[in-house]
């Protein structure tokens, strides 16, 4: 498995043509173009405002930073897993013609989508900023720089953006003790997304080749998710008493990652550890067990596409 996992590094050059094509497909006929990206989120959150905020009256501190900090990581999971759906019956054509791991085509998906998500979170922590909340101040002045000084490197840049990007870091940490803090926390949680959703992509992919009923489900049970998750509604908000509050997180791990992010950009206190060790363990072993499944279907699944 670990072999298999090490052969990927060969494709790199194929998994960045196959997420430029993803992008390009995305918005190529749309006016607007890569800016959906950005809008998408802002849109929803926009619906959400006025619904909750408005009319329900919600009693959320912070709201629409509340909700875009919750839309931002389920966007991208729910994206990667729509998409991800149909990954190898949609690239028939080239599985034919050339060989490459077919779990590159869900893999793709998923990276394709964290660029997306990358730009969110940018967008998250610039109007976090406006509430003078120091963490999404100092990301947002870091993102700004390194942006102005990769522009002015030009062509220099690869060689000194990663030393330039650790100095600012070690910078920014020593001018504000918990920015290291919860910029790690800020990474776990994209990892343990990102691996959650790789896992339920390599499986749901596998099983669409041999079940097409298998993008109903998907669908149907990512907009059950949607509500089952702390999107729109806070935990904290009383509607869990503490011990229906502790099952639910550990029957979700999604939720303990949203409650990641706005630890992140709200300063909510953070999961505890317990939950933090589940979570990360839950989302590798979804990775591994994704990973081991698709493969020991591969040949059998090339066969019928």
């Amino acid at each position: 498995m670990l072999r298999s996992c090490a052969q990927l590094i060969n494709y790199k050059e194929l998994i960045k043509a196959l997420i430029v094509r993803d992008l390009k497909t995305r918005y190529k006929r749309s006016f607007l173009g890569y800016l959906w990206a950005l809008l998408d989120p802002l849109l929803m959150m926009g619906v959400f405002i006025l619904v909750f905020g408005t009319i329900l009256q919600s009693t959320v501190d912070y709201y629409p930073i509340f909700l875009l900090s919750g839309l931002v990581p389920w966007s991208f999971f729910s994206g990667t897993i729509q998409q991800s759906v149909d990954s190898i019956t949609r690239n028939r054509g080239l599985i034919e013609k050339v060989y490459c791991p077919r779990e590159v085509f869900p893999l793709t998906v998923v990276l394709s989508n964290g660029v997306n998500m990358a730009f969110s979170l940018v967008v998250l922590f610039a109007l976090t900023s406006f509430y003078r909340i120091r963490f999404a101040m100092l990301f947002t002045l870091l993102v700004v720089s390194l942006a102005i000084l990769s522009r002015l490197l030009g062509r220099q840049r690869q060689r000194w953006q990663l030393p330039a990007t650790g100095a600012a870091v070690v910078g920014l940490c020593l001018y504000q003790p918990d920015f290291g803090p919860l910029l790690l926390l800020l990474g776990f949680a994209v990892f343990c997304l990102s691996s959650l959703a790789l896992g339920l992509a390599l499986v749901f992919a596998c099983l669409n080749v041999f079940f097409a009923d298998v993008t109903y489900i998907v669908q149907v049970l990512l907009r059950l998710g949607f509500f089952l998750c702390p999107i729109f509604w806070a935990l904290e908000s009383g509607r869990l008493s503490d011990t229906h509050l502790h099952y639910y997180l550990l029957a979700n791990p999604l939720a303990v990652i949203l409650q990641m992010f706005r630890s992140v950009a709200l300063g909510y206190p953070w999961p505890g550890v317990g939950y933090l060790l589940l979570t990360g363990t839950v989302s590798i072993v979804s990775a591994g067990l994704g990973y081991f499944i698709f493969k020991r279907s591969e040949d059998i699944m090339v066969k019928r596409i």
